[in-house]
Formats: structure tokens, sequence, C-alpha cells
């Protein structure tokens, strides 16, 4: 069995707690299986996206939960999201997962249609992973690609969609 996860933060001049996601709320308790993948809070404090493997099968499941209202605003199973950070505007970038691998990057805008996000990087070959973090300062995200015999970084900035690389 997997634990059941409280993911919890302090209320402002109070020593109180708001559970922003939980596991065994109503909407989540129905599941036999589930376990809490990977979560990513807004810049502004007033989002949080995570990702939920509901099945047991690696799918994952994403939600989008106003933390100030605690509804979720958006949820998608159809897309295979693999990794989720928050731009400096509060847009989403993710990783899709294509068939075996981590293959594509999008930007997403809270509250559109997923089929209005913007590719920002294609990764054709299947035998690459890829993953993404953000630079300490907020101002660039980096995607890391490797193989069992190379590994290279490439950039882009926060506000920009063009890639770059930082090594070759």
């Amino acid at each position: 069995t997997k634990i059941d996860y409280i993911v919890s933060r302090r209320k402002k001049c109070d020593n109180d707690f708001i559970d922003v996601i939980n596991l065994n709320d109503p909407q989540f308790i129905k599941y036999k299986y589930k376990e809490l993948i990977h979560f990513c809070l807004s810049n502004d404090n007033k989002y949080i996206a995570f990702l939920i493997d509901l099945r047991g099968d690696e799918n994952y499941t994403f939600f989008l939960k106003n933390i100030e209202t605690n509804k979720i605003i958006e949820k998608n199973t159809s897309i295979n999201i693999r990794n989720i950070q928050f731009n400096n505007n509060n847009d989403l970038i993710y990783i899709r997962k294509n068939k075996f691998i981590n293959s594509q990057i999008y930007k997403h805008k809270i509250s559109d249609s997923f089929r209005n996000d913007i590719l920002i990087y294609n990764e054709n070959s299947s035998n690459v992973f890829i993953s993404l973090s953000k630079s300490n300062d907020d101002k660039y995200f980096f995607i890391y690609r490797s193989t069992h015999k190379e590994n290279q970084v490439l950039v882009f900035k926060q506000d920009k969609n063009d890639v770059f690389s930082l090594t070759d």
C-alpha cells in the first residue's frame, strides 16, 4: 500500500494549517491505489499543480488547485504529464510523455485548453530521456537530455520559448 499524503501550508499570522493536498479527501478516497508523484507551487502561492497515480500504472492524473478557494480548477488524465514547473507569469511548463519516454515540453496557460498549449521543445530521439528544472534565480529553465553515453543541457528563458544549448 502507498502512504496517504497530506501537504499543508500555514495560514498567515496563525498557527493553523490548511490541507493543500490530502489523499484522504472524498475526491481521492474512492481510489484503491493513490500515490502523489510530484507537486509544484506557483510563484505567487495561489496555485498548486500536482500529479497523482490513481491506478498504479504510471499514467498520472494532473490536477491544478486554487489554494485560496480549495477548488480543483483543472484535471487531465489524457496527456500523460510527467513533470510540472511554474514560470514567472504562473503559466505551467510541463513534460509530456509519448510512448515510453519523456519527449516534449509545453507551456500551458491556466484555465485554457491543453489543445492551445505551446510546444517549446520536442525530443525526436527515442533513446533520449529529458527532465526539466528551474534556475535558482527563476530566470531560466534547464532541459537535461541524457542517454547512456552522453548528457546535454539546454536552456530557455522564463519569458521566451527559444531553446539553446549550454553544452555540446
